[in-house]
């Protein structure tokens, strides 16, 4: 680890805002993202200003844009034809169309081909409804509009031939006999001047991309390791992704330039568009070097010069993958303002990995950095990092024999007497989870607390964890069978343990999560829709809510998290005193991190809120450049928080900042200042 320096934070500044010397490119950049927890259409201009929502979106709906993306076909259910510039929405019926085809607009707009469930292309007008028949003989995958109009493009019912027919009518004629090596199921684009083909194997992997003259002449190999391909709207160049990043080739004089060298994984940074003026190249990049996650988006010219990031991950971190760039404007829902604090008096170290878990004690805290990964794909798994702030010191302990600190994997980190606990996981490539709950303790090595395993069908697994002083609480998932061979989650076993000492203390019957201890009291999340408070006198307490997301004891009440509302419960009346608006915005559903004396603190995509309990007044902490995973964790003298820099060396950020910070910028908040 390292304490985080001024230029880094100048650096970071400079990605974020872009460098001088270039012009301004235009239109507006439609991406599809699931930031909000959900597939959705977004809009932003290519300098990163005026982020807006356009369109919601089922997670299994296509989407395919016109030439000019002034409309887009929305395949779902119902289907529709989308006009972002107005965000009008028209139900199209497609009659007999194929289950695995992918229909193509014509130039004009009008009209959309498409193959049947019989084998046969037709073409359907938009607006009348009215479709006949182009031809015979497609195998029902993907067909093509020639740029001007006159012909339609799609592979033979055979799968070994690319066949083209008049767009008014006719019989198929064979262009191409396709290689063995050529996908049958093969997305077809003419180039925007109507003298090439591409070939693109979008659902293999590694997919090749192949291009051939329209005439069906010189067929070539272009790349055997594509994640994404599109032709310039200008000219006879073509980009796509490769595994080393973004390539562009000047089909026409065999020309090759690596626009970018962001390395890809087969759904990470994997896709791109072009600007209208074929001039520059939208593209995503991931914000940790690594992963299938954390993807913003970078435009560059195609000169490979002037890149530059358009999103971020704050506040609401998600995978953003480019659609198309329209030269006009975009409707949509602007993003909502948050109540974002600068805080003072901070203090920071950074880690040479992502941080993915957190947790705190008295002045310290305790993180686990690192992707990790199954056996046979490990990626790098740093020490869990121990800091204490006020006396300034910070060591490092190592957790051999684990596969993974990714997710759930090391869902928890927690300080035990005189050691550190931590959750080791090996994860195998098939079904099933091996955890192991394990304490180090000074002087004796790594401990034991409880291992387990459970498969497709059977077993145990370790779900929350919890933690007060010198006690710990978690549960254990004990997997059954239905008679008609459903496997479900039977029972859950809550444990405590105290030292050395452990022992069960209740067993509930289907899922009981363990979300927070305090004072040997356990909170415990039950199938989503109510809380048991385990007390000390072995009485349990249930709470019932619509829909809860999380929970945390806090002396005398209970505060739980549901999606729009944090509520606070006296336990001893079982009476809400409190509730208060969630500010969720355009992010995910939001997570309960804490409560400690009159504040909570939740977390939405990267955005840590801090919330007064008495009044509901509440400020965002500001991590312009932040990335998840992002949490945020309470201790007697203040707040930890941690998160990962975009693009950084080393990534990990641990923040410290005194609880006399928070309420002065609390109160400041309260009276308009």
């Amino acid at each position: 680890m390292r304490r985080a320096g001024c230029a880094a934070a100048a650096l970071l500044a400079a990605l974020a805002t872009g460098c001088g010397g270039h012009g301004p490119a235009r239109g507006t950049i439609v991406f599809e993202s699931d930031r909000s927890g959900r597939a959705a259409l977004y809009g932003v201009r290519p300098d990163g200003s005026g982020l807006a929502k356009v369109l919601d979106l089922l997670d299994e709906a296509d989407l395919i844009w016109t030439r000019d993306a002034a409309k887009a076909l929305v395949l779902a259910k119902p289907s529709y034809v989308f006009t972002p510039a107005s965000r009008a929405r028209r139900t199209i019926r497609l009659p007999g169309l194929a289950s695995d085809n992918v229909p193509s607009w014509s130039p004009d707009d009008k009209r959309l081909a498409f193959a049947t469930d019989h084998g046969d292309v037709v073409a359907l007008n938009v607006t009348s409804g009215v479709r006949h028949r182009i031809a015979e003989g497609s195998n029902g995958f993907a067909v093509a509009w020639s740029p001007d109009g006159k012909r339609v493009l799609f592979i033979g019912d055979s799968n070994d031939a690319l066949y083209t027919a008049p767009a008014r009518g006719g019989r198929r004629m064979r262009l191409l006999r396709l290689p063995g090596d050529v996908y049958p199921g093969a997305l077809l684009q003419w180039s925007a001047d109507g003298k090439w083909i591409s070939l693109f194997d979008a659902d293999y992997f590694p997919a090749t991309l192949n291009v051939v003259r329209a005439d069906g002449t010189g067929l070539r190999l272009i790349a055997r390791n594509a994640r994404d391909a599109a032709w310039s709207p200008t000219g006879e160049r073509i980009a796509f992704v490769g595994h080393r990043g973004v390539v562009v080739i000047d089909v026409a004089h065999a020309r090759r330039r690596q626009l970018t060298r962001t390395p890809t994984t087969h759904y990470g940074n994997s896709s791109l568009a072009w600007s209208p003026d074929g001039q520059r190249i939208v593209y995503t990049r991931n914000g940790l070097g690594r992963g299938d996650f954390h993807n913003q988006l970078w435009t560059a010219k195609v000169d490979s010069s002037d890149q530059r990031p358009v999103t971020q991950g704050f506040p609401d971190d998600g995978s953003d993958d480019p659609d198309v760039w329209v030269a006009g404007t975009v409707n949509g829902t602007p993003a909502p303002r948050l109540p974002l604090i600068a805080l003072g008096g901070t203090r920071t170290i950074a880690t040479s990995l992502p941080i993915v878990a957190l947790a705190a004690s008295g002045n310290r805290a305790a993180v686990a950095q690192g992707l990790g990964g199954p056996r046979d794909f490990r990626g790098p798994l740093g020490p869990i990092v121990v800091w204490n702030p006020v006396r300034r010191t910070a060591s490092q302990i190592r957790i051999p024999g684990c596969g993974s600190a990714y997710e759930v994997d090391l869902a928890g980190v927690f300080f035990t007497a005189g050691g550190v606990g931590y959750r080791c996981d090996n994860p195998a490539i098939s079904y099933g989870e091996d955890d192991t709950l394990r304490q180090v303790q000074r002087g004796r090595g790594a401990v034991e607390i409880v291992h387990t395993q459970d498969g497709e069908f059977s077993g145990a697994f370790l779900d929350g964890l919890a933690e007060d002083g010198n006690e710990i609480a978690f549960d254990v998932g004990i997997l059954g069978t239905t008679a008609h061979g459903d496997v479900y989650q039977a029972r859950s076993r809550i444990w405590k343990t105290t030292g050395a000492r452990k022992a069960i203390v209740h067993t509930f019957s289907g899922t009981a999560t363990v979300v927070s201890l305090d004072a040997c009291r356990i909170a415990v999340l039950r199938d989503g829709h109510a809380v048991s408070v385990l007390l000390r006198s072995g009485e349990i307490r249930t709470f019932a809510f619509g829909r809860v997301l999380g929970a945390a004891l806090d002396g005398p009440r209970l505060v739980v998290l549901e999606s729009a509302r944090l509520d606070v419960v006296d336990l001893s009346s079982g009476r809400r005193v409190a509730s208060w608006p969630v500010r969720r915005g355009f992010g995910p559903a939001p997570e309960l991190e804490g409560a400690r004396g009159d504040i909570a603190a939740y977390v939405v995509g990267t955005a840590v809120h801090v919330l007064r309990l008495s009044d509901g007044h509440e400020i965002v902490i500001d991590t312009p450049t932040a990335t998840e995973p992002v949490f945020a964790r309470f201790s007697p003298s203040g707040l930890f928080y941690s998160f990962n820099d975009s693009y950084a060396k080393w990534p990990g950020r641990l923040v410290f900042v005194a609880r006399s910070e928070l309420a002065r910028v609390l109160a400041s908040r309260a009276a308009g200042r």
